[in-house]
């Protein structure tokens, strides 16, 4: 199973029509729903389901992950810091990924994130 955690923008919408295309079974995870949700629902027409998920709180992230039996995720979209600020809630893991963390650049958080998924056993698409 194929997860797809959405960012803003036409790249998440452009994965869900070539998955569709390729006949590949997979869920979405939106983070900004005011952004592209009517989008995704319109592309995916009930032929994936789509998750409205709060992009702060990772250990809620990765259970998800975990109970859908994603095997492997595609993080795509923009993901732009004005609206990430609007609801910070980070959740116990998020604050220890942070933690764990000398710099806090877009690019360090990320990679955690990245190390966290596949540590649990989740491949990371690149």
């Amino acid at each position: 199973m194929i997860s797809i955690i959405a960012g803003t923008g036409s790249l998440p919408l452009e994965a869900c029509k070539r998955l569709l295309e390729q006949g590949k079974k997979f869920f979405v995870i939106v983070l900004f729903p005011e952004n592209n949700l009517a989008e995704l629902q319109a592309i995916t027409n009930d032929h994936a389901e789509l998750i409205v998920h709060d992009v702060y709180q990772a250990g809620k992230l990765l259970e998800l992950l975990k109970e859908k039996a994603a095997q492997n995720v595609l993080m795509i979209g923009k993901v732009e810091k004005n609206l990430l600020l609007k609801r910070v809630k980070l959740d116990w893991l998020s604050i220890k990924l942070l933690g764990s963390l000398v710099f806090k650049t877009d690019r360090d958080i990320l990679e955690r994130v990245v190390t966290e998924f596949e540590t649990n056993g989740i491949h990371v698409l690149r």
